[in-house]
């Protein structure tokens, strides 16, 4: 019976950071080649502090694929997790 790993764990939640982390880039660079920015507004004698959106982003079809990876690799960690538990408390997966 082989020994239980988190690798394959560990792996996976790497691919998801690295997702997550081209998203923060492509989403950042989209904002700052557009006409995107936030404006402050304070309101109420200076007890509400708001910030509105000025502009807009045009919507990245890369976005929701980079967020589906990172979902997709999130969950197969989980999997791998699940297995890797069965095999430490002596079953075979």
């Amino acid at each position: 019976m082989p020994d239980a790993s988190l690798h394959g764990t560990r792996l996976k939640i790497g691919r998801a950071s690295e997702h997550l982390q081209c998203l923060a880039k492509v989403f950042d660079d989209d904002c700052k080649a557009s006409n995107y920015s936030f404006g402050p507004q304070v309101v109420d004698g200076g007890s509400k502090h708001l910030y509105r959106a000025k502009g807009s982003i045009p919507v990245n079809d890369q976005w929701s694929a980079l967020v589906g990876d990172c979902a997709h690799n999130l969950r197969s960690a989980l999997d791998h997790l699940a297995c890797q538990l069965v095999i430490a408390n002596g079953h075979s997966p």
